[in-house]
């Protein structure tokens, strides 16, 4: 397994946080610190990129899970871009009929983020 690394960049109001490697227990309080951080920043609008994700722990997905539900909370969101179909198939598991909007492309991630802003849950 590889290491988890992340970097963040900021588009349109969105934070869109890459990961690469791995999501499990040694590495995900890095990421949650993080993820925590943007939200009291005031900016609740994050994308994780996860193209290059080669794992996450389903006792990981769902605290992101846990997470998104937080940022909800403040007016924003957590949407998942690339996540691979196996991933996928365990993230509607784990969330027991409350998933993680995916997209296949990050377009469409800040398309929904337009959407969310212009909606009454802003």
């Amino acid at each position: 397994m590889h290491q988890l690394q992340f970097q963040i960049r900021h588009i349109s109001g969105v934070n869109i946080v890459r990961l690469t490697g791995t999501i499990e227990p040694a590495s995900f309080p890095a990421l949650q610190a993080v993820l925590k951080k943007l939200v009291s920043e005031g900016t609740p609008k994050i994308a994780l990129e996860c193209y290059e994700l080669n794992y996450i722990s389903s006792a990981e997905l769902k605290q992101l899970l846990n997470f998104a539900h937080f940022a909800r909370a403040a007016g924003g969101d957590v949407k998942c871009v690339g996540l691979t179909p196996t991933v996928k198939q365990v993230a509607s598991i784990v969330a027991n009929g409350d998933p993680f909007d995916c997209y296949d492309d990050l377009t469409y991630a800040l398309a929904a983020f337009r959407r969310l802003r212009g909606s009454s849950r802003n």
